[in-house]
């Protein structure tokens, strides 16, 4: 089964730390195949933050090695 996270992300200037209000951010992933899959496209608020995404996690080595059992 699937797992996923969430992530919420903050778009400042680099020096001043400033929010940059109205910044685009996509989120993508790569396939096993080499090609680009997008997970979630958003903009940031006033404070530079965007909305909270879902994405997929990786499932641990040691999480199929508990199913091989």
């Amino acid at each position: 089964m699937q797992e996923y996270g969430t992530v919420t992300a903050q778009i400042v200037t680099s020096a001043a730390q400033i929010p940059i209000p109205g910044a685009t951010l996509t989120i993508t992933r790569e396939l096993p195949d080499g090609r680009q899959e997008l997970l979630a496209v958003r903009m940031t608020n006033y404070d530079g933050f965007t909305e909270p995404f879902d994405v997929p996690t990786p499932v641990s080595y040691t999480h199929l090695r508990a199913h091989e059992t």
